[in-house]
């Protein structure tokens, strides 16, 4: 037998579903899948190869945007810890800003199939004045990285989809 943990509505046209299941009426699935109003998988919903473990938690905002939360620790091979943000109808991860401070330098990277997301600053966190930061971007072939100096100004930062 198999909990439900969570069934989501969208606007009354799909709705999500997320459990511990990895089969669904026949359809092979990991952890996350998207129903029509029919109660068939919708085969255009494709996660790759998903969760590594159980979603406790699925929400759905309006710009289709999915956010799950749940026992995981990995998505499509890439670390998680216990939460994701999926964008969009495809359901690709948002890309992980990495940052490390070497003295007065902080190196920020994410990975080169998101190279065209923009690095942004604010400097509050709540704030929707983030603007974009204006560094030279260099490349290795897996990341794309800038250097910027640690200053005492506190900042925030984000990647942002153009």
């Amino acid at each position: 037998m198999i909990g439900l943990t969570r069934l989501r509505s969208r606007r009354m046209v799909k709705s999500s579903s997320a459990a511990s299941f990895t089969n669904f009426n026949g359809a092979t699935l990991n952890h996350l899948a998207r129903l029509g109003t029919n109660g068939v998988v919708d085969a255009g919903f494709n996660i790759g190869t998903g969760f590594n473990d159980t979603i406790q938690s699925v929400l759905t905002a309006a710009d289709g945007t999915i956010v799950v939360g749940g026992l995981f620790t990995s998505f499509n091979g890439t670390s998680m810890n216990r939460i994701a943000r999926l964008l969009g109808p495809t359901a690709s991860p948002s890309p992980r800003l990495s940052v490390s401070v070497t003295g007065n330098s902080a190196l920020f990277s994410w990975p080169l199939s998101t190279a065209a997301f923009q690095l942004q600053a604010s400097p509050a966190l709540g704030s929707t004045a983030f603007t974009n930061v204006a560094a030279p971007l260099t490349t290795n072939g897996s990341y794309v990285s800038t250097t910027l100096p640690v200053t005492e100004n506190q900042r925030f930062f984000r990647l942002k989809k153009p």
